[in-house]
Parts: C-alpha cells; sequence; structure tokens
C-alpha cells in the first residue's frame, strides 16, 4: 500500500511537468522552458495569460500553430521588454484546420521578455514555437529581483530519506520500496519537476491537498 501511494506522487509530479502552468498574473508569468509552447483554450474568452522568456541581443522569431475547436477562434499575442514596453504584437484568426503565421522581431539586449497570450474558449490549441537569439530554460520573472528569483526558479529537488528498515522486513518489500525510489529519481532528473504551480495531493479519503511549488526547496520521501 505504501509503495502505491507514493507511485501516485511520482506519477503526479511527472504529470505537473507535462501540463505546464498558465500565469494570469502579469508580474508572476510562467517561464517559458521548451521552444515549443502548447496552450490550450481557456474556459473563458479574453481571458490573458502570460509567459517569459530570455531573449537577445538579435532577432527573435515565434511561429504560430493555430487551430479552432469548431468555425472560427482568434489569437492575440504581445511582446514586453524588461520594463514592460510594447516591443511588437501579433493578431490572428483560424477556422477548424490548421493555421501557420511567422512573426519576427529584435531585441536590442539580452533581457527577460514577459508574452501576453489571449483568446476565446473556442481555441482547440495554438503552438508557438520560438526560434533565434532566445535562451530558454532559465528565464526569470521581470518583476523579481535576483535573490528572488533564485529562490522561486530553482528545480525542487527529489530525494529519498532512508531512516533504516526494521529486523522483520522482507526483501521484497525492499525492492518495491527502491523501484518506487527510482522513479521518484527520474521525476527529479529526467523530468525536471517545475519551479512554479501546484502539486495536487489526492487523498484515499477524498481530501485534496495543494502545495505551492515555488516554495519548495527539496522533496523528501521518507521511509
Amino acid at each position: 500500500m505504501y509503495g502505491k501511494f507514493i507511485l501516485i506522487i511520482a506519477l503526479i509530479l511527472v504529470g505537473g511537468v507535462a501540463a505546464s502552468a498558465q500565469s494570469t498574473d502579469q508580474s508572476n508569468p510562467t517561464p517559458i522552458t521548451s521552444n515549443e509552447l502548447t496552450i490550450a483554450g481557456p474556459k473563458k474568452s479574453n481571458q490573458q495569460f502570460y509567459y517569459s522568456f530570455t531573449a537577445g541581443p538579435g532577432e527573435v522569431s515565434l511561429q504560430f500553430s493555430v487551430k479552432a475547436k469548431t468555425y472560427s477562434t482568434f489569437v492575440g499575442v504581445k511582446i514586453f521588454d524588461a520594463e514592460l514596453n510594447t516591443l511588437t504584437y501579433h493578431n490572428m484568426s483560424a477556422d477548424s484546420s490548421q493555421s501557420m503565421a511567422l512573426k519576427k522581431f529584435d531585441v536590442g539586449a539580452k533581457q527577460t521578455l514577459v508574452m501576453s497570450f489571449t483568446s476565446d474558449s473556442n481555441l482547440g490549441e495554438c503552438k508557438i514555437k520560438l526560434g533565434g537569439a532566445v535562451e530558454l530554460g532559465g528565464a526569470e520573472s521581470s518583476s523579481s529581483s535576483a535573490s528572488d528569483s533564485t529562490a522561486t526558479n530553482s528545480t525542487p529537488e527529489v530525494q529519498p530519506v532512508d531512516q533504516g528498515s526494521g529486523a522483520g522486513a522482507s526483501t521484497s518489500s525492499g525492492k518495491n520500496k527502491d523501484l518506487v525510489f527510482s522513479i521518484l529519481d527520474a521525476a527529479g532528473q529526467r523530468f525536471n519537476i517545475p519551479a512554479n504551480g501546484k502539486l495536487r495531493l489526492e487523498m484515499k479519503d477524498g481530501s485534496v491537498q495543494e502545495i505551492d511549488l515555488t516554495q519548495v526547496k527539496k522533496i523528501l520521501v521518507k521511509q
């Protein structure tokens, strides 16, 4: 039973990486960690999401691939510099077939940019591929200080803690726990647990607990 519970936690952590958080707070945008960002349609129209990435100096390209659930949809994107001045924007519409577009702009100096994204609830999917003078994976929020960014953007460390096994512990039980810890270790190293968003734990009694990952420094699994 213990092994199954820890395995569920491991799967939740891995799943949290696949479903990237979408911030609605311009002062705390979601860092973009991959050169391709996939955004599903919002639950309500004109909902704005905010993302950040490091770019410059040089030309940056944004390649859009947009598709509506049915009929038509629209996408609006704005790029802000480190002082929140508008660098460029892009608006486009799309129907239920895939629509493509390419936007290019210049960034004078290396800095953290903020991207706002808005659409309607009829958006099926929007993929934005970043290219050119961009750095991904370590972008800081433009409104955070250096010390705050280090605290909030560092990836939580997953570390199993062995407190010693009892004399009556079975060999098979130990192997099962080792397997679970291996999965957790893979979740931390290979999949890279996100530095923001919320970890959701669904307990067997039906209760739900949520943990703010921006406040997590280390994840310990105790035996």
